[in-house]
């Protein structure tokens, strides 16, 4: 199977068109992720909280993606691969924490990198390492951009979460 490289652009047009084909699902499910983060918070149970939302996690974004990507699977569909989603995950993130430790930016970098492992797995039935593999590839000449893009939305969400905790001072 022959590896496309995609360039910042193609990767940004794809998503915002993805994200605007499909606002509704996009809206229910940070509603319904986010319904079940309150309620997994609200149940005050240390124990189970966190296996319980690990698997949240895997299997919505699995559905998630799947439902973005539904025009584009193939027929039949691969067989859904739950264990490799959250093998990757946990891999990634292992990585993206290593390079986070190592000054931030190369954990910016790698995150970049396997930024489409996911897709890989939903779309084309990969295992972890090969849709890691994939990934990297497939983002060799976009990551300068995908970079850029990280570095963007973390510094905004950064400055959301200092404007909440102000706005949340100033009316306590």
């Amino acid at each position: 199977m022959q590896q496309v490289k995609f360039g910042i652009g193609e990767v940004s047009a794809a998503t915002y068109s993805l994200l605007r084909e499909r606002a509704g699902l996009c809206a229910a499910v940070i509603l319904a992720i986010a319904a079940g983060y309150t309620l997994l918070d609200l149940s005050g149970s240390a124990g189970g909280n966190g296996i319980a939302s690990i698997a949240v996690s895997v299997f919505g974004q699995y559905m998630f993606t799947e439902q973005l990507l539904a025009d584009r699977m193939p027929s039949p569909p691969p067989g859904r691969k739950y264990g490799a989603l959250f093998i990757a995950s946990l891999l990634s993130g292992l990585g993206v924490l290593l390079g986070a430790v190592l000054l931030v930016l190369p954990g910016i970098f790698l995150l970049a990198r396997w930024l489409l492992a996911s897709p890989f797995i939903v779309e084309r039935g990969m295992g972890a390492s090969e849709a890691l593999k994939a990934s990297w590839e497939a983002t060799a000449k976009a990551w300068p951009g995908l970079f850029a893009l990280i570095l963007v939305a973390g510094a905004i969400l950064i400055a959301a979460v200092i404007a909440i905790f102000v706005a949340a001072e100033s009316w306590g």
